[in-house]
């Protein structure tokens, strides 16, 4: 993926230093579609960043008296945050990276890095000090930017991507048995785990400083769950409906300016139909993607919600024949964060840069705003380490941080970021080799007056969908849901009945109540897929083999019998999926294949590569 890499120098020849820094951005970097900047190195730090040339497209570093910021993401408040400090914008330069190191001055340069948290933004942020031989590892509240650190024999580094520390002086790759029986088990990693033994997410809402004078590491959380305060009173659930919306309108709003290539990853389900409706109007239609396969529920629901909307609508179908090659690259800028059946669209890389520099995400609809982590009564306002170790069907032993979520009083938020960060938002880091993400849901405002509420306004959906069926009744009261397959607004229990019926009129008459000649209700049929064409032979070849590299790992010959049963007709399509994951993971990591196509290192060692000026866009403040 695009972003930041880094180490501390100190010691190292500038061209040695220089020839590792091009190393490790060759492994972060898709010389298709990624600019850079020119390396940056001193007697003390080496450092450099690729990007798309859409936000943050200036040449950075920025430098303010001795103080270098890289910067990667977006802040969408920087000027009611500068407001908030100072009120003559004669000073505010540097666009966003100045804006950060303001903040970092007026804590103290690193006493105090409370001012981070009226930050409301999807970012990273590397902020070398150098008279004060520092240097500071930023990441936004809720982790959605990741950064990456390690010590390697003593030399501090960092990176957007973990994989580039494959080629940091002093580095040697290991991966843990405990971390392949984690993935085995829950399909994704966990809270700030990485597949390589010593290196580590930076926390959600947290600093990473090290001191050179001292070589002494800090951590600083500027935020955290428990800074979230109970409202005073509970609202009526329609105020709380209508205040919701108003909120979710204004970040959308922050989000899709004119003048930007703003589209839409446009499904059957609630999250991205929201974002669309509460999309204001530019005076050009908005661009719509769809992918999936073309008979399948999802498109069917697209196409009438684009209609409504008036919007550009654009499908790309997947099928047997191109969903598989392009999750072989997926899994390398996703850094298999997850399984590679959950990378959902990056087959339509080339469609997607077409037609739009930023997609808006509807990332948090479901599990923040719908509350999909509280299920049962039981769950509601309370930590309980056994309903979550049942919600993801394990082993509580293979649940990481539980003992730190205890105290907040909350399941939801161990799961939000253990879970959600790791197996729903991480596989988007592939979609960031071309085009930039952008959530409304998590605005700061959104996150602070959902968890305001007690938890039965969200349980079941109820205040989302009231919400909605209050703010955009056209898009919603007659338009059915995929998951259900009929509208929000019908009787709870309605849909199992409908179910049952579609079923019927499916095999007498090819059609249901609402969309007609119903296909497939899933845009992928992975189960069947996985049996034929490139990902049996595949799967063949690297997993159900004696030369396996996860059989060192799992010595339970599982995968096999799996796999048998599989291509007799039962469906273990979710745990085969893991397993090839796995094993591409450690083979990308040790015998150095299944990667995609990379540069030659000497291409960041140079120059600038500018990015074109079709895609420079400057950043929203």
């Amino acid at each position: 993926m695009p972003g930041l890499v880094g180490f501390v120098c100190e010691g190292m020849e500038r061209r040695y230093a220089l020839s590792a820094l091009g190393e490790m951005a060759a492994l972060a970097t898709d010389p298709r579609a990624h600019v850079w900047d020119a390396p940056f190195c001193d007697d003390e730090v080496c450092a450099m960043r690729s990007h798309l040339g859409i936000a943050q497209a200036a040449p950075q570093p920025y430098v303010d008296e001795g103080v270098h910021v890289w910067m990667e993401g977006e802040i969408f408040n920087a000027d009611d945050v500068e407001a908030a400090w100072d009120e003559d914008s004669a000073h505010r330069a540097g666009g966003q990276p100045g804006l950060l190191v303001r903040l970092y001055r007026r804590g103290g340069c690193g006493a105090d890095w409370g001012a981070l948290a009226s930050v409301d933004g999807i970012y990273s942020a590397v902020i070398y000090d150098a008279p004060r031989r520092s240097v500071h590892l930023v990441i936004d509240r809720l982790g959605m930017r990741f950064l990456h650190w390690t010590l390697a024999g003593g030399r501090f580094a960092w990176s957007s991507s973990s994989s580039a520390f494959l080629a940091l002086p002093g580095f040697t790759p290991s991966v843990s048995a405990r971390r392949v029986e984690q993935f085995l088990a829950l399909g994704h990693l966990q809270l700030d785990a990485t597949w390589l033994d010593g290196v580590e997410l930076v926390s959600p809402g947290t600093v990473i400083s090290w001191d050179m004078r001292t070589k002494t590491l800090g951590r600083h959380r500027y935020w955290w769950w428990d800074h979230l305060k109970p409202a005073a009173s509970a609202p009526d659930m329609r105020v709380a409906a209508e205040e919701l919306a108003r909120r979710f309108r204004l970040a959308v709003a922050k989000r899709c300016r004119p003048g930007e290539r703003v589209g839409v990853s446009l499904s059957g389900g609630l999250d991205s139909r929201a974002i669309l409706a509460a999309a204001p109007e530019r005076g050009e239609p908005l661009p719509t993607l769809t992918f999936g396969r073309l008979d399948s529920l999802d498109v069917a629901i697209a196409r009438r919600v684009a209609a409504v909307k008036g919007a550009e609508a654009h499908f790309f179908e997947i099928s047997a024949h191109n969903w598989f090659a392009p999750r072989l690259d997926a899994v390398w800028w996703s850094e298999a964060n997850t399984s590679l059946l959950d990378m959902h669209g990056v087959e339509a890389r080339d469609e997607y840069r077409r037609l739009m520099d930023i997609n808006l995400d509807g990332y948090g609809g479901d599990n923040i705003v719908r509350g999909d982590y509280l299920h049962g009564r039981e769950s509601l306002d309370r930590f309980d380490a056994g309903f979550l170790a049942r919600f993801k069907q394990c082993d509580p032993s293979l649940l990481d941080g539980l003992e730190a979520f205890a105290p907040l009083g909350r399941s939801e938020y161990w799961g939000l970021e253990s879970s959600a960060r790791r197996w729903i938002a991480a596989p988007l880091f592939s979609d960031l080799t071309f085009m930039e993400s952008r959530k409304p849901f998590v605005a700061n405002d959104i996150v602070e007056f959902v968890y305001s509420l007690p938890d039965r306004y969200r349980y079941r959906g109820r205040l989302y969908q009231t919400m909605l069926l209050g703010a955009f009744p056209e898009y919603y009261r007659h338009i059915p849901w995929a998951n259900i397959g009929i509208p929000i607004g019908r009787p709870r229990g309605a849909g199992r009945l409908y179910k049952m019926k579609s079923k019927l009129q499916a095999r007498l008459a090819g059609g249901f109540t609402g969309v007609p000649r119903r296909g497939p209700v899933r845009y992928a049929d992975y189960p069947a897929w996985l049996r034929i064409g490139p990902a049996r032979a595949l799967v063949e070849q690297l997993v159900i083999t004696s030369s396996a590299l996860h059989r060192e790992y799992d010595h339970s010959g599982r995968a096999a019998r799996l796999w048998d049963e599989h291509l007799r007709g039962a469906d273990h399509s979710v745990a085969i999926g893991r397993y090839l994951t796995v094993e591409l993971r450690l083979r990308q990591l040790f015998e150095g294949t299944y990667r995609p196509e990379l540069g030659a290192a000497s291409l960041y060692t140079r120059e600038r590569r500018l990015p074109s000026s079709s895609k420079a866009r400057s950043t929203p403040r």
